[in-house]
């Protein structure tokens, strides 16, 4: 018996990944949205889902920062 859902996260980058213009709108909405209750919260998750959709590697390296640090960065802490 197969899996029948799977995390909003995951589902999230799997999306990004298939279509990279997506994280526009995706990004865009998050902050339009960013001073709502939960919208600070919830726009961290969606910087994070997009680098993990282009890669951590990738954006660390483009921003000029360690990968480690993008990571603690954009951790749910």
């Amino acid at each position: 018996m197969g899996k029948t859902s799977r995390p909003h996260g995951e589902a999230m980058v799997e999306l990004l990944r298939q279509d990279p213009a997506f994280a526009d709108d995706y990004l865009s909405v998050a902050l339009d949205e960013a001073d709502q209750p939960g919208g600070r919260e919830a726009l961290l998750s969606a910087l994070r889902h997009v680098a993990e959709a282009q890669g951590m590697a990738v954006v660390a390296e483009r921003a000029g920062i360690p990968r480690e640090s993008l990571y603690r960065a954009l951790g749910p802490r």
